[in-house]
């Protein structure tokens, strides 16, 4: 980014601005960041076989969910997370199987953009595009998204999601005689190189 406003603001005194800087091999690094994101999701929802004895779904999330809500209906929190949590899932997954490498096709597909000139002598961050528009309840994007600040909201949500999740299913098989309570620490209190969000302890 420092180089790009660098060439630039260079430009702006020059006859012409020439080429910016590249990430090398971008696509293949989001082709690759996508495929360990749904791997990822596919092993958290595992232990909804291991806690629950669920259907193994693969990566069809929402066959949990069905059979969730039709095996374990009085399991109500973990339900009513999934669902919650059902929308950034979707669109990771989608994500990952719209590039060109996959199963993209018109009106399902992901535009991957490089560092790049704009008009008025300004630049964009890479970036992304999607087009779901043929998926059942699938939108096209009005505008390209910044790429890397996606990624690191995708990475929080699938930290914070796999650590609820397994402190929920730990929940709803512990032995209620020892009366503990899940809590989540003060926001001063998570260290953010280590950023554990919730804790187990015994009710006094």
């Amino acid at each position: 980014m420092y180089k790009c406003d660098e060439i630039v603001n260079q430009g702006k005194t020059a006859s012409h601005i020439p080429s910016l800087p590249q990430v090398n091999n971008l696509e293949q690094r989001v082709v690759t960041f996508l495929g360990n994101g749904k791997r990822f999701l596919e092993k958290s929802h595992e232990l909804l076989c291991i806690f629950y004895g669920s259907d193994f779904g693969d990566s069809n999330f929402e066959a949990y969910r069905d059979w969730m809500a039709k095996h374990k209906p009085s399991e109500t929190e973990i339900i009513t997370f999934l669902e919650q949590e059902k929308d950034w899932i979707q669109l990771l997954a989608w994500r990952r199987n719209a590039l060109d490498i996959n199963h993209s096709r018109s009106g399902f597909k992901v535009i991957i953009e490089n560092f790049k000139l704009r008009a008025g002598n300004k630049f964009t961050n890479p970036c992304w595009q999607y087009d779901f528009s043929n998926k059942k309840n699938g939108k096209a994007q009005n505008k390209p998204s910044d790429l890397i600040r996606d990624m690191e909201v995708s990475i929080m949500n699938m930290l914070d999601f796999f650590e609820k999740l397994f402190l929920l299913c730990v929940k709803d098989n512990w032995n209620v005689q020892y009366n503990f309570k899940i809590r989540r620490h003060k926001k001063e209190d998570i260290n953010v190189k280590c950023p554990v969000l919730y804790h187990i302890q015994k009710q006094k």
